[in-house]
Order: structure tokens, then sequence, then C-alpha cells
């Protein structure tokens, strides 16, 4: 049954009825599908069909056009075509939308960071552990993954550098270039640290002794620290920690002041690695001090009744060193001196008994801070006076003993004489009667003298 339309219009006072026919042709919506989905059956999507008087109708098969490229996306274009009963032409296309974008960066594994030691380090992807070479990614249908990185190196001194490699990862089936924001495309930095770990071959020179003639400091000169890194190559630097040289290198020389220092010498090498070794150096000062000491003392022993019958059978005496000084000093002005009786400074005393009556040298030795010593040689003139000691060797006053020639004025010889002598500490006069002498002259030369005279010289 066909449907019928009427028009009704008048003709010069006529009304006509004309009948048209109804025809309608329906194409399916666009659609958008992923690449991955059937793309082998397209009625799925739809078809076109067409309304006319007498119902709907299929409007069959569609001529198709597909438009994909290498990735499998982009569009494929259905057009239908039919004719009415008036021989009029109706088209109608349909656009299905093929698509990928289904990989993200979710399924990107990225390498990680690493850090590399040793010698001669290879840190290309090729060599380094599966997780840390490259991006690892999922497979997925429509995509076409590439990727590629490049290196950044910087060198933080001696064998030491960090690449900052930064990874493109693409898929092509996404990104267009000529599209700004296209997607397709992501980017990772992985930071890659390497060094050496195997150290040179430090050599420090030896302890140094020097000494100082100034009182205060003396220059001392420090053999270079050398290294040798042949065994691994790289570079590396030594520093010291000196605060008296002259340069903070390998070479510490410098003006050291009196005393003992070490220097402690670094080689720093691979990423903040450090080898250290150490010199001893000790500035001594030259100068020794000045002893000044009494040239000698007299002491007196002190009674002991060691088998306590109330009376003295022994005696002692105890003196220090220091008793002998008389304003010592040190020309640098170092001090506290010690004083001692022999180079040990803590032997310091002596103890004196009646075995050491009479006079006695001593040495007494005057030493600085820094060990530099002098001494004077001193006497001790130990006496057993009051309460005269039974048993040590008894006080005598000293006798005067006079030896001498006695003559006349005119040189001859003397028979005979008195003489008198006073000590000078008292008032007694000795005297001593002269016994009487017999000289034996004996002539060994003679000459005459420019009056006449002849002179002869006698040997007595």
């Amino acid at each position: 049954m066909r449907t019928l339309l009427v028009s009704m219009f008048i003709v010069m006072g006529l009304i006509c009825v004309k009948a048209e026919s109804v025809f309608t042709l329906v194409c399916p919506d666009d659609v958008w599908v992923d690449c991955d989905e059937e793309l082998w059956n397209l009625s799925i999507y739809g078809n076109a069909y067409y309304i006319d008087y007498t119902g709907t109708h299929s409007a069959g098969s569609p001529w198709t056009t597909w438009h994909l490229n290498s990735c499998n996306t982009g569009y494929i274009k259905r057009k239908w075509t039919v004719e009415d009963y008036q021989w009029n032409v109706h088209t109608c296309i349909q656009y299905i939308h093929v698509e990928g974008g289904a990989f993200t960066e979710n399924n990107i594994t990225w390498p990680w960071d690493i850090e590399l030691e040793g010698c001669h380090t290879d840190y290309s992807p090729n060599n380094l552990p599966y997780g840390y070479d490259k991006p690892h990614y999922d497979y997925l249908e429509c995509s076409n993954i590439g990727f590629n990185y490049e290196d950044d190196v910087f060198y933080f001194g001696g064998d030491c550098k960090k690449i900052r490699r930064q990874w493109t990862l693409i898929d092509w089936c996404t990104y267009d270039p000529n599209v700004w924001n296209s997607g397709g495309i992501w980017t990772h930095y992985q930071i890659i640290k390497v060094s050496n770990d195997v150290a040179p071959t430090l050599y420090c020179p030896s302890d140094i002794k020097v000494e100082s003639n100034n009182c205060q400091d003396a220059t001392v000169l420090v053999p270079p620290v050398t290294a040798d890194n042949s065994q691994c190559g790289g570079s590396f630097t030594v520093v010291n920690n000196s605060p008296y040289a002259f340069e903070n290198g390998p070479d510490a020389s410098g003006k050291y002041p009196i005393g003992n220092h070490t220097v402690r010498f670094t080689i720093q090498y691979g990423c903040g690695t450090n080898t250290n070794c150490y010199v001893n150096i000790e500035v001594k000062d030259s100068k020794s001090p000045v002893a000044y000491c009494y040239a000698s003392i007299a002491v007196a022993l002190m009674p002991m009744d060691e088998n306590n019958d109330g009376t003295p059978d022994d005696g002692m005496v105890q003196i220090w060193a220091s008793d002998f000084d008389k304003d010592s000093y040190h020309p640098c002005g170092y001090g506290p001196l010690k004083f001692s009786f022999s180079p040990d400074v803590n032997d310091n005393s002596r103890t004196f008994t009646c075995d050491e009556v009479g006079k006695n040298e001593l040495r007494m030795y005057v030493t600085d801070p820094y060990g530099n010593a002098s001494y004077c040689v001193v006497e001790i003139d130990v006496q057993n006076n009051l309460p005269n000691i039974p048993d040590c060797e008894p006080f005598e006053p000293p006798v005067p003993t006079i030896e001498g020639r006695l003559a006349l004025i005119d040189d001859t010889p003397m028979d005979d004489a008195n003489i008198y002598f006073t000590m000078a500490d008292a008032d007694t006069v000795y005297s001593e009667d002269v016994i009487e002498v017999e000289y034996v002259e004996t002539v060994v030369d003679s000459f005459v003298s420019p009056s006449g005279n002849v002179v002869y010289a006698f040997q007595m």
C-alpha cells in the first residue's frame, strides 16, 4: 500500500490534487572504536535503511573505503546509495573512527637509577643489568613503540661523574609531531653515578725534625706527597690540613712554630672517597737555657742517733739542685725551668752523709720545657761542725801553708827569718820560725854589664 499526500492548489478557479510519495534514507550514526576491536564485520556498527509508503527497507550493502595507517588507526567510510520510485538518488555516509591510544605511560617501566664503581666502568645501556638498562613496556595492539636516550655527563672531580640520561619513548600510532600536545610521547630521567673505588697508592714522606734558632718557629720543607693511579687511571686530588703550610695541596712546606705537629694528607678520588696518611713534624728549640749558678755551697750535717743511745753516730743533709740556682734563665723566655743533678729532670735532690764530708763536685743542670739543657760544675762542701758527730771525719781548721823563696831586695838569699800571717776571717796571728836553710849556689852563666861589672846567674 502506497501512502499518498494530497496537495491542493487553485488553478483558474479549479481545485487540483497532486499525490507525492514518502521516501527517507536513514544512515547509522558515526562511531568511534579502538583499533583492537572487531573491524572485519562492520555491520555490528549498524546499516542504512529507507522508509517509503510501503514501509521500511534495507538500503543494501554500502560502498566501504578504508583509511587506516600502519598502526591500524584512521577511519572507515561506509556509503549507501538508493534510488526512489521517481528516480531520485539518495545517499548517506557513516564514518567509523578507528583510534589507538590504549598505550599509556602506565604501560612503561622506566630504568632505575644506579651507582657503578670500579675501574673503567662501562655505563652504556647494553652493559647494565636488566631493569637498569632501558625502558621496558607492555605490547599492545595498534601501538608502535620506539625509544631513544641522550646523556648529559657531569664531572665532579677525581674519577667521579654523574650521567643524567634522558629517555624518550614514542608511540608512533598516537604521536603526531605536527599537532601540539597530541600525546603519545613520554620522557624520563635516569641518574647513573660512576666512581672509581680503587684507591691510588699514596706515598707519604717520613717524619721530619728541624731546629728553630729564633725562639719562635722554623721553615720546614716537606717533600710533596705523590700517588700512583696507574692501576685504575682517573684523576685525584691531594690536600693537607696544616694551618702552617704555604699551600694546602700535596706540599705542606711552611713556617711551623716550635712544638710537635701532625699533618694529615688526604687523597680524594672517586666520588668523595678519601685515603689518608700522616707526617709528624717536630720543631725543636735549639737554644738552651743559661745556667747561672752558685759555684760552691757549704752545708753542715744534721746529727742522727741511729741506735737511740743519746749520742749522734751519723749525719745527713739533703740539698736540692735549685739551691745552686742564681737566676738561671732562657734566652727565649721559656719556662718554667727545671733543676737537676743529671740530665734526668727528676734527679733534683741529693742526700749527703758522713761518707761525703768534705768538698764534692756536682753538676747542676737547667732544663727548659722542650728538653734543652745546660749545666754548671758546682761544689758542695759537706761539713761536720758542732755537734761534731763522732763517727764522721772530725772537723779540723785549715792550716795555712806558705811556700816560697826568701831573698833580700837584691835577690840575695836569706839564711833564716821569721814570718807572720793572719787569717782573713780571724784575728789570730800565726808565726813560724824558719829553720836554717843551706843554699848551694851553682854558677850557670855570666856576662859583663855595660858598666863593666861581671854578672853571674846562679841555680839553687
